[in-house]
């Protein structure tokens, strides 16, 4: 075998010689990678079996500033400190109500769920109620007169003349089963309709907010229950979880909200049925909303649908309103 020559070091020889590890004064171990040093294990006080310091979210990068902390560190420092990794607020985006009214003229069954919507809603253990223009007729004239009796002329030009209107549900009004106050309030996570726009990006710009009928639509929690043990890595809606809105109305979630054969009557109900035309094999039931690959399949997605709720505290909703969690003790 040829010897190399004197002062000749193989190109590989090289490359270890510079990937090797050197130590400082303070007996802490370098690479020549920019940005990493190899800390001492504590259970290895000679350093030779450590960690970089790169995988603890430090170290700098190789223009000399400092390497963004990981998620996973953020996660574990938030989890040492007793609270989960920051995350946007829970929001209302959207509130809708319907009345009786409006559902007759609609087509009563055969009516689209989606309700209109509104601005704020008033909580209560009978349901939600809006302002609304006073209607024509009668009950319209009779609450214009008691207005104008109980305001001067000059508030009268002020303001519009308005009635409180009730949300009207014919399952909870005539054929649900007590307590129906716990059906008082309908809501849903946003999740719900961004996943339907993901499935069926064909008619994603005809898939609009409310569509689903919910009183209350908010954005932050994913569509799918937290269920003990299977619950996903984020917080989502579990029974007896209470809500406090910005507002000051207060309500605890009772029931997974079922779909019903009234999603037949969406907008976008044709397209969808041509996508995922489902037929229960359990029930056989029909409807593209039974979808297993669909979050309003209540045993693939529970809680996709919506959720059912009480009222703790009676109040107002607005858009706009953040949704705090109420833990025992009241603390948020």
């Amino acid at each position: 075998l040829r010897t190399p020559a004197e002062g000749h070091t193989h190109p590989k020889a090289q490359q270890r010689a510079e990937k090797a590890p050197t130590r400082d004064g303070r007996g802490h171990l370098f690479t020549s990678r920019p940005g990493h040093k190899i800390m001492p294990s504590s259970t290895s006080p000679n350093g030779k079996r450590g960690r970089t310091q790169a995988d603890e979210g430090g170290g700098t990068t190789e223009e000399g500033g400092q390497k963004p902390v990981s998620k996973r560190i953020r996660a574990q420092k938030a989890r040492d400190a007793g609270k989960s990794p920051s995350s946007p607020p829970w929001t209302v985006v959207r509130l809708g109500a319907k009345t009786k009214h409006d559902r007759d003229a609609g087509g009563k069954a055969r009516s689209a769920p989606g309700k209109p919507s509104h601005p704020v809603l008033k909580l209560s253990a009978s349901g939600c109620a809006f302002e609304a223009p006073a209607r024509n007729g009668p009950l319209g004239m009779l609450t214009a007169l008691t207005r104008w009796l109980a305001a001067s002329n000059q508030e009268l030009t002020q303001q519009k003349v308005t009635t409180s209107q009730q949300d009207f549900n014919e399952y909870r009004s005539n054929r649900a089963p007590q307590p129906v106050h716990e059906r008082a309030v309908s809501l849903c996570a946003l999740d719900t309709y961004s996943r339907l726009r993901k499935m069926m990006p064909n008619i994603s710009d005809g898939i609009a907010d409310g569509d689903l009928g919910e009183n209350i639509l908010i954005q932050g929690p994913p569509s799918r229950a937290a269920l003990g043990e299977t619950a996903p890595s984020e917080e989502g809606f579990r029974v007896g979880m209470q809500l406090r809105f910005s507002s000051g109305a207060e309500i605890e979630l009772c029931h997974i909200n079922n779909p019903c054969y009234r999603l037949a009557n969406v907008p976008w109900n044709a397209a969808a049925k041509e996508a995922f035309d489902w037929t229960s094999a359990s029930t056989d039931k029909k409807g593209w909303w039974l979808h297993p690959k669909l979050p309003l399949n209540v045993d693939a997605n529970p809680g996709g649908r919506g959720w059912l709720a009480k009222v703790v505290k009676e109040g107002d909703v607005r858009v706009g309103d953040e949704v705090v969690v109420v833990v025992e003790g009241g603390e948020q």
